[in-house]
């Protein structure tokens, strides 16, 4: 049984963001004549709840959930970096005491980076065939963007500590019987939106 983690918050929220950069819009009504972002909205919202972050889609960018517990368990994920694709010589920081508002600023900035990012990574998803001189500069940024995907899984696993700094989990019918999580496959729902 697969179980599902904040992993696939950050992961649903950057999709929905490639498709629409506007989070401070985005609502049900909005979306209602676009079903792959309307039920993405909708895991979202549902995911939103079970992990306990309680705020706006902005707010959610903003750090605006992060509390104390993020704050409580910051040593120990400093501690075990090793099971994170984060090295320890990249984590290394001074023996300040870190604040809430140090851990706010973290998320956001990491989160801002990773949004823009993502936009970079989907840019060439609406091109299905390419040939000859244009498929050499298709596959040219591919390859960048492979490697850029890489080195982000490094951001993703300090903002999944801050989305769930307890490392809750649930089953998919977890969340659809005690959070309203929608029981489709996104990926059905991509294929009849093209």
């Amino acid at each position: 049984m697969k179980l599902i983690t904040e992993k696939e918050l950050l992961t649903i929220f950057l999709e929905l963001y490639s498709m629409d950069n506007s989070p401070k819009n985005w609502s049900i009504e909005k979306f209602l004549d676009k079903p792959n972002r309307l039920y993405r909205l909708h895991m979202i919202n549902s995911l939103m709840k079970a992990f306990n972050v309680e705020c706006t889609y902005k707010e959610f960018i903003d750090g605006e959930f992060i509390t104390d517990t993020q704050l409580n368990k910051w040593n120990d994920f400093k501690k075990n970096i090793e099971k994170t694709p984060l090295n320890k010589e990249e984590f290394n920081g001074s023996k300040l005491e870190t604040k809430l508002t140090d851990i706010k600023l973290i998320y956001s900035c990491l989160i801002n980076y990773r949004l823009n990012a993502q936009v970079l990574l989907t840019s060439n998803d609406l091109i299905y065939a390419s040939s000859g001189e244009f498929g050499r500069f298709v596959n040219l940024m591919n390859n960048i963007s492979k490697n850029l995907y890489k080195e982000l899984q490094k951001i993703d696993a300090v903002l999944c500590f801050c989305i769930n700094p307890l490392g809750i989990s649930f089953s998919e019918q977890e969340l659809i019987n005690n959070y309203e999580f929608p029981k489709i496959n996104i990926l059905d729902i991509d294929m009849e939106c093209m």
